[in-house]
Protein backbone atom coordinates (compact mmCIF):
# COMPACT_ATOMS: atom_id res chain seq x y z
CA UNK A 1 0.00 0.00 0.00
CA UNK A 2 1.30 3.46 -0.86
CA UNK A 3 2.37 5.75 1.98
CA UNK A 4 -0.36 8.03 3.27
CA UNK A 5 -0.03 11.73 3.94
CA UNK A 6 -1.12 12.32 7.55
CA UNK A 7 -2.16 15.93 6.90
CA UNK A 8 -4.54 14.80 4.14
CA UNK A 9 -6.04 12.15 6.40
CA UNK A 10 -6.92 14.71 9.05
CA UNK A 11 -9.26 16.51 6.64
CA UNK A 12 -11.98 13.90 6.67
CA UNK A 13 -11.67 11.26 9.39
CA UNK A 14 -13.96 11.57 12.40
CA UNK A 15 -13.17 8.79 14.85
CA UNK A 16 -14.87 7.62 18.03
CA UNK A 17 -13.49 5.24 20.66
CA UNK A 18 -15.72 3.28 23.02
CA UNK A 19 -14.09 1.44 25.92
CA UNK A 20 -15.03 -1.24 28.40
CA UNK A 21 -15.24 0.05 32.03
CA UNK A 22 -11.59 0.79 32.72
CA UNK A 23 -9.28 -0.23 35.53
CA UNK A 24 -5.81 1.22 36.03
CA UNK A 25 -4.10 -1.48 34.01
CA UNK A 26 -6.19 -0.47 30.96
CA UNK A 27 -5.16 3.17 30.83
CA UNK A 28 -1.78 2.81 29.12
CA UNK A 29 -3.13 0.82 26.13
CA UNK A 30 -6.01 3.30 25.84
CA UNK A 31 -3.73 6.34 25.92
CA UNK A 32 -1.62 4.67 23.22
CA UNK A 33 -4.64 4.10 20.99
CA UNK A 34 -5.88 7.67 21.45
CA UNK A 35 -2.43 9.06 20.62
CA UNK A 36 -2.25 6.97 17.44
CA UNK A 37 -5.75 7.79 16.20
CA UNK A 38 -5.26 11.49 16.93
CA UNK A 39 -2.77 11.43 14.07
CA UNK A 40 -5.46 10.15 11.69
CA UNK A 41 -8.46 12.28 12.60
CA UNK A 42 -9.79 15.81 12.58
CA UNK A 43 -12.21 14.86 15.39
CA UNK A 44 -11.66 12.23 18.07
CA UNK A 45 -14.41 11.39 20.56
CA UNK A 46 -13.54 9.17 23.52
CA UNK A 47 -16.35 7.59 25.55
CA UNK A 48 -14.84 5.85 28.57
CA UNK A 49 -16.68 4.51 31.61
CA UNK A 50 -14.26 3.71 34.40
CA UNK A 51 -14.21 1.69 37.63
CA UNK A 52 -11.61 3.61 39.63
CA UNK A 53 -12.28 6.13 42.40
CA UNK A 54 -10.55 8.87 40.44
CA UNK A 55 -10.54 9.76 36.77
CA UNK A 56 -7.22 11.63 37.09
CA UNK A 57 -5.69 9.33 34.47
CA UNK A 58 -7.85 11.00 31.83
CA UNK A 59 -5.87 14.20 32.32
CA UNK A 60 -3.15 12.58 30.21
CA UNK A 61 -5.49 11.94 27.29
CA UNK A 62 -5.92 14.53 24.56
CA UNK A 63 -9.12 14.00 22.57
CA UNK A 64 -11.34 16.49 20.78
CA UNK A 65 -14.27 15.38 22.93
CA UNK A 66 -14.07 13.41 26.16
CA UNK A 67 -17.00 11.65 27.83
CA UNK A 68 -16.01 9.79 31.00
CA UNK A 69 -18.16 8.63 33.89
CA UNK A 70 -17.98 6.26 36.84
CA UNK A 71 -19.42 2.78 36.44
CA UNK A 72 -19.49 0.20 39.23
CA UNK A 73 -20.30 -3.48 38.84
CA UNK A 74 -22.83 -4.73 41.39
CA UNK A 75 -22.60 -7.82 43.57
CA UNK A 76 -26.05 -9.06 42.64
CA UNK A 77 -26.27 -10.80 39.25
CA UNK A 78 -29.69 -9.28 38.52
CA UNK A 79 -28.56 -5.77 39.46
CA UNK A 80 -25.43 -6.26 37.35
CA UNK A 81 -27.51 -7.18 34.31
CA UNK A 82 -29.77 -4.14 34.67
CA UNK A 83 -26.78 -1.86 35.33
CA UNK A 84 -24.91 -3.19 32.29
CA UNK A 85 -28.01 -2.85 30.10
CA UNK A 86 -28.44 0.77 31.19
CA UNK A 87 -24.74 1.40 30.46
CA UNK A 88 -25.18 0.09 26.92
CA UNK A 89 -28.26 2.25 26.36
CA UNK A 90 -26.31 5.26 27.57
CA UNK A 91 -23.40 4.46 25.23
CA UNK A 92 -25.82 3.97 22.31
CA UNK A 93 -27.19 7.46 23.01
CA UNK A 94 -23.69 8.92 22.82
CA UNK A 95 -22.99 7.15 19.52
CA UNK A 96 -26.24 8.51 18.06
CA UNK A 97 -25.36 12.08 19.06
CA UNK A 98 -21.69 12.05 18.00
CA UNK A 99 -21.34 12.03 14.24
CA UNK A 100 -18.21 9.91 13.86
CA UNK A 101 -17.35 8.08 10.64
CA UNK A 102 -15.51 5.27 12.45
CA UNK A 103 -16.10 3.66 15.83
CA UNK A 104 -13.38 1.70 17.59
CA UNK A 105 -14.78 -0.68 20.23
CA UNK A 106 -11.74 -1.04 22.47
CA UNK A 107 -11.79 -4.41 24.28
CA UNK A 108 -15.58 -4.15 24.43
CA UNK A 109 -16.96 -6.91 22.23
CA UNK A 110 -19.93 -7.39 24.59
CA UNK A 111 -21.31 -3.90 23.83
CA UNK A 112 -23.92 -5.31 21.48
CA UNK A 113 -26.47 -2.46 21.74
CA UNK A 114 -23.95 0.34 20.95
CA UNK A 115 -22.54 -1.82 18.14
CA UNK A 116 -26.00 -2.35 16.61
CA UNK A 117 -26.62 1.41 16.92
CA UNK A 118 -23.40 2.16 15.01
CA UNK A 119 -24.36 -0.47 12.40
CA UNK A 120 -27.83 1.06 11.87
CA UNK A 121 -26.17 4.46 11.42
CA UNK A 122 -23.90 2.87 8.79
CA UNK A 123 -20.68 3.65 10.59
CA UNK A 124 -17.46 1.70 10.08
CA UNK A 125 -16.93 -0.50 13.13
CA UNK A 126 -13.55 -1.74 14.38
CA UNK A 127 -13.51 -4.34 17.14
CA UNK A 128 -10.18 -4.14 19.01
CA UNK A 129 -9.67 -7.43 20.83
CA UNK A 130 -7.25 -7.87 23.70
CA UNK A 131 -6.93 -11.03 25.74
CA UNK A 132 -9.24 -14.01 25.51
CA UNK A 133 -12.33 -12.82 27.40
CA UNK A 134 -14.09 -16.18 27.07
CA UNK A 135 -11.13 -17.94 28.68
CA UNK A 136 -10.96 -15.26 31.38
CA UNK A 137 -14.69 -15.63 32.08
CA UNK A 138 -14.27 -19.39 32.49
CA UNK A 139 -11.38 -18.91 34.91
CA UNK A 140 -13.44 -16.47 36.98
CA UNK A 141 -16.51 -18.74 36.70
CA UNK A 142 -18.77 -16.02 35.41
CA UNK A 143 -22.48 -16.90 35.20
CA UNK A 144 -24.32 -16.65 31.89
CA UNK A 145 -21.19 -17.67 29.99
CA UNK A 146 -23.20 -19.01 27.04
CA UNK A 147 -24.98 -15.64 26.66
CA UNK A 148 -21.63 -13.87 26.82
CA UNK A 149 -20.29 -16.18 24.10
CA UNK A 150 -23.34 -15.60 21.86
CA UNK A 151 -23.07 -11.79 22.16
CA UNK A 152 -19.35 -11.88 21.40
CA UNK A 153 -19.91 -13.95 18.26
CA UNK A 154 -22.68 -11.59 17.14
CA UNK A 155 -20.33 -8.62 17.59
CA UNK A 156 -17.64 -10.35 15.52
CA UNK A 157 -20.19 -10.96 12.77
CA UNK A 158 -21.55 -7.38 12.70
CA UNK A 159 -18.29 -5.42 12.86
CA UNK A 160 -16.37 -4.37 9.75
CA UNK A 161 -12.85 -5.14 10.98
CA UNK A 162 -11.36 -7.17 13.83
CA UNK A 163 -8.08 -5.78 15.15
CA UNK A 164 -5.78 -8.11 17.08
CA UNK A 165 -2.23 -7.80 18.36
CA UNK A 166 -0.60 -10.76 16.63
CA UNK A 167 -1.28 -13.71 14.31
CA UNK A 168 -0.86 -16.04 17.28
CA UNK A 169 -4.11 -14.76 18.76
CA UNK A 170 -6.25 -15.94 15.85
CA UNK A 171 -6.53 -19.54 17.01
CA UNK A 172 -6.63 -18.61 20.71
CA UNK A 173 -9.56 -16.26 20.11
CA UNK A 174 -11.20 -18.80 17.77
CA UNK A 175 -11.68 -16.34 14.90
CA UNK A 176 -10.12 -18.41 12.10
CA UNK A 177 -13.20 -18.02 9.87
CA UNK A 178 -12.52 -14.28 9.56
CA UNK A 179 -8.99 -14.73 8.13
CA UNK A 180 -8.70 -12.78 4.88
CA UNK A 181 -12.03 -11.06 5.50
CA UNK A 182 -11.94 -8.92 8.61
CA UNK A 183 -8.81 -9.62 10.64
CA UNK A 184 -6.13 -6.91 10.86
CA UNK A 185 -2.88 -7.29 12.81
CA UNK A 186 -2.18 -3.94 14.48
CA UNK A 187 -0.92 -3.68 18.06
CA UNK A 188 -1.48 -0.18 19.43
CA UNK A 189 1.58 -0.67 21.61
CA UNK A 190 4.50 1.70 21.41
CA UNK A 191 7.19 2.47 23.96
CA UNK A 192 9.02 5.72 24.65
CA UNK A 193 12.49 4.23 24.88
CA UNK A 194 13.89 7.51 26.21
CA UNK A 195 11.74 7.05 29.32
CA UNK A 196 11.76 3.27 29.51
CA UNK A 197 15.51 2.86 29.23
CA UNK A 198 18.37 1.10 30.94
CA UNK A 199 19.45 3.24 33.87
CA UNK A 200 20.96 0.63 36.16
CA UNK A 201 23.42 -1.76 34.48
CA UNK A 202 22.15 -5.33 34.52
CA UNK A 203 25.21 -6.65 36.33
CA UNK A 204 24.69 -4.26 39.24
CA UNK A 205 21.09 -5.26 39.94
CA UNK A 206 20.20 -7.33 42.98
CA UNK A 207 18.57 -10.75 42.68
CA UNK A 208 15.07 -9.30 42.70
CA UNK A 209 12.18 -10.90 40.80
CA UNK A 210 9.03 -8.92 40.07
CA UNK A 211 5.37 -9.33 39.23
CA UNK A 212 3.43 -6.26 38.06
CA UNK A 213 -0.24 -6.65 37.18
CA UNK A 214 -3.80 -7.16 38.38
CA UNK A 215 -4.29 -9.31 41.46
CA UNK A 216 -6.80 -11.59 39.74
CA UNK A 217 -7.05 -15.26 38.84
CA UNK A 218 -6.24 -14.97 35.13
CA UNK A 219 -2.89 -13.30 35.89
CA UNK A 220 -1.61 -16.38 37.74
CA UNK A 221 -0.31 -14.38 40.69
CA UNK A 222 -1.45 -17.05 43.18
CA UNK A 223 0.57 -19.65 41.26
CA UNK A 224 3.64 -17.46 41.56
CA UNK A 225 3.16 -17.08 45.30
CA UNK A 226 2.93 -20.86 45.76
CA UNK A 227 6.10 -21.28 43.70
CA UNK A 228 8.20 -19.10 46.00
CA UNK A 229 8.34 -21.52 48.99
CA UNK A 230 9.60 -24.19 46.55
CA UNK A 231 12.79 -22.19 45.96
CA UNK A 232 15.75 -22.76 48.23
CA UNK A 233 16.80 -19.09 47.90
CA UNK A 234 20.35 -20.06 47.03
CA UNK A 235 20.40 -16.94 44.86
CA UNK A 236 19.46 -14.73 47.80
CA UNK A 237 16.23 -13.95 45.98
CA UNK A 238 13.67 -11.34 46.89
CA UNK A 239 10.30 -10.75 45.25
CA UNK A 240 8.40 -7.57 44.48
CA UNK A 241 4.64 -8.08 43.89
CA UNK A 242 2.96 -4.92 42.57
CA UNK A 243 -0.67 -4.36 41.67
CA UNK A 244 -4.19 -4.33 43.01
CA UNK A 245 -7.36 -6.39 42.74
CA UNK A 246 -9.71 -8.62 44.65
CA UNK A 247 -6.95 -11.15 45.52
CA UNK A 248 -4.94 -8.54 47.44
CA UNK A 249 -6.10 -9.71 50.87
CA UNK A 250 -5.41 -13.35 49.98
CA UNK A 251 -1.90 -12.47 48.75
CA UNK A 252 -0.99 -10.57 51.90
CA UNK A 253 -2.34 -13.35 54.12
CA UNK A 254 -0.28 -15.92 52.22
CA UNK A 255 2.91 -13.91 52.75
CA UNK A 256 2.16 -13.50 56.45
CA UNK A 257 1.09 -17.10 57.10
CA UNK A 258 4.19 -18.51 55.39
CA UNK A 259 6.67 -16.15 57.11
CA UNK A 260 7.77 -14.72 53.77
CA UNK A 261 7.60 -11.01 54.61
CA UNK A 262 11.41 -10.81 54.54
CA UNK A 263 11.43 -12.24 51.01
CA UNK A 264 8.27 -10.81 49.44
CA UNK A 265 7.24 -7.18 49.34
CA UNK A 266 3.64 -6.54 48.28
CA UNK A 267 2.86 -3.04 47.01
CA UNK A 268 -0.19 -1.28 45.63
CA UNK A 269 -0.32 -0.10 42.04
CA UNK A 270 2.33 2.52 41.29
CA UNK A 271 2.11 5.48 38.94
CA UNK A 272 3.19 4.82 35.38
CA UNK A 273 6.03 7.36 35.53
CA UNK A 274 7.55 5.39 38.42
CA UNK A 275 7.64 2.12 36.46
CA UNK A 276 11.03 2.64 34.73
CA UNK A 277 12.77 3.01 38.09
CA UNK A 278 11.07 -0.12 39.43
CA UNK A 279 11.85 -2.18 36.32
CA UNK A 280 15.50 -1.11 36.53
CA UNK A 281 15.65 -2.61 40.00
CA UNK A 282 14.61 -6.07 38.80
CA UNK A 283 16.70 -8.96 37.51
CA UNK A 284 13.61 -10.70 36.14
CA UNK A 285 9.92 -9.95 35.51
CA UNK A 286 7.42 -12.83 35.62
CA UNK A 287 4.11 -13.00 33.75
CA UNK A 288 2.52 -16.31 34.83
CA UNK A 289 -0.81 -15.52 33.16
CA UNK A 290 -3.54 -17.90 32.02
CA UNK A 291 -4.71 -15.32 29.49
CA UNK A 292 -3.17 -12.23 27.86
CA UNK A 293 -3.35 -10.09 24.76
CA UNK A 294 -0.07 -8.24 24.47
CA UNK A 295 0.70 -6.84 27.94
CA UNK A 296 2.30 -3.41 27.87
CA UNK A 297 4.41 -4.27 30.91
CA UNK A 298 6.13 -6.93 28.80
CA UNK A 299 7.46 -4.35 26.34
CA UNK A 300 8.22 -1.79 29.05
CA UNK A 301 10.29 -4.36 30.94
CA UNK A 302 12.17 -5.36 27.79
CA UNK A 303 12.85 -1.71 27.02
CA UNK A 304 14.40 -1.29 30.49
CA UNK A 305 16.71 -4.24 29.87
CA UNK A 306 14.83 -6.51 32.24
CA UNK A 307 14.33 -10.09 30.96
CA UNK A 308 10.80 -11.51 31.05
CA UNK A 309 9.71 -15.04 31.93
CA UNK A 310 6.16 -15.68 30.72
CA UNK A 311 3.60 -18.29 29.81
CA UNK A 312 3.00 -18.83 26.05
CA UNK A 313 -0.40 -17.11 25.89
CA UNK A 314 -1.81 -14.39 23.65
CA UNK A 315 0.77 -12.52 21.58
CA UNK A 316 3.62 -13.27 23.99
CA UNK A 317 5.18 -16.12 21.91
CA UNK A 318 5.37 -13.72 18.92
CA UNK A 319 7.52 -11.36 20.99
CA UNK A 320 9.50 -13.65 23.27
CA UNK A 321 11.68 -16.33 21.74
CA UNK A 322 13.05 -18.51 24.52
CA UNK A 323 16.74 -17.91 25.11
CA UNK A 324 16.81 -15.05 22.56
CA UNK A 325 14.54 -12.18 23.63
CA UNK A 326 13.26 -13.63 26.90
CA UNK A 327 12.03 -16.89 28.36
CA UNK A 328 8.93 -19.04 27.99
CA UNK A 329 7.73 -21.55 30.59
CA UNK A 330 5.63 -24.58 29.64
CA UNK A 331 2.81 -23.77 32.06
CA UNK A 332 2.14 -21.71 35.16
CA UNK A 333 2.08 -24.45 37.77
CA UNK A 334 4.05 -23.47 40.91
CA UNK A 335 6.60 -26.23 40.23
CA UNK A 336 7.17 -25.05 36.66
CA UNK A 337 7.49 -21.41 37.73
CA UNK A 338 10.06 -22.28 40.41
CA UNK A 339 12.13 -24.42 38.02
CA UNK A 340 12.14 -21.71 35.38
CA UNK A 341 13.14 -18.93 37.77
CA UNK A 342 16.28 -20.91 38.60
CA UNK A 343 16.84 -21.76 34.92
CA UNK A 344 16.68 -18.12 33.91
CA UNK A 345 18.84 -16.74 36.69
CA UNK A 346 21.49 -19.40 35.96
CA UNK A 347 21.49 -18.67 32.22
CA UNK A 348 25.03 -17.64 31.14
CA UNK A 349 23.78 -15.23 28.47
CA UNK A 350 21.14 -13.45 30.53
CA UNK A 351 22.55 -9.96 30.02
CA UNK A 352 22.81 -10.48 26.24
CA UNK A 353 19.18 -11.63 26.13
CA UNK A 354 18.19 -8.45 27.97
CA UNK A 355 20.02 -6.42 25.30
CA UNK A 356 18.30 -8.37 22.51
CA UNK A 357 14.92 -7.60 24.07
CA UNK A 358 15.70 -3.89 24.24
CA UNK A 359 16.78 -3.88 20.57
CA UNK A 360 13.51 -5.57 19.53
CA UNK A 361 11.42 -2.87 21.22
CA UNK A 362 13.51 -0.10 19.65
CA UNK A 363 13.02 -1.67 16.23
CA UNK A 364 9.35 -2.75 16.24
CA UNK A 365 7.46 -0.73 18.84
CA UNK A 366 7.98 2.92 17.98
CA UNK A 367 5.18 5.48 17.79
CA UNK A 368 5.80 5.92 14.06
CA UNK A 369 5.35 2.18 13.43
CA UNK A 370 2.09 2.15 15.39
CA UNK A 371 0.68 5.15 13.49
CA UNK A 372 1.60 3.53 10.18
CA UNK A 373 -0.22 0.30 11.14
CA UNK A 374 -3.45 2.13 12.02
CA UNK A 375 -3.36 4.50 9.06
CA UNK A 376 -3.42 1.50 6.74
CA UNK A 377 -6.43 0.06 8.57
CA UNK A 378 -8.47 3.28 8.75
CA UNK A 379 -7.82 4.04 5.10
CA UNK A 380 -8.22 0.54 3.67
CA UNK A 381 -10.64 -0.18 0.84
CA UNK A 382 -14.06 -1.19 2.14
Amino acid sequence: MDSINVENIKKYNKIGILTYPLVKSSFTPLINLVSILNKSSCFLCLIAPYQEESNSYFQNIEATKMISFKFTFKRSLLLNLFSYLFLQLRLSFYIFHNNCDYWFFFISETYILPLITAKILRKKIFLVLGNNLIKEAKIKKYPLLSLFYFIRNLSLFLCNKIIIYSPGLISELKIEKYIGKKICIAPEHFINTNIFRIVKPFGKRKQCVGFIGRFSEEKGVSNLLHAIPLLNFEHNLTFFIVGEGHLEKEIKEFVKNNDLSCKIKVCNWIKHDKLPLLLNSLKLLILPSYSEGLPNILLESMSCGTPVLATPVGAIPDIIKDGETGFIMEDNSPECIAQNIIRVLNHPGLEQIAQNARALVEREFTFEKAVERYEKIVNCKW
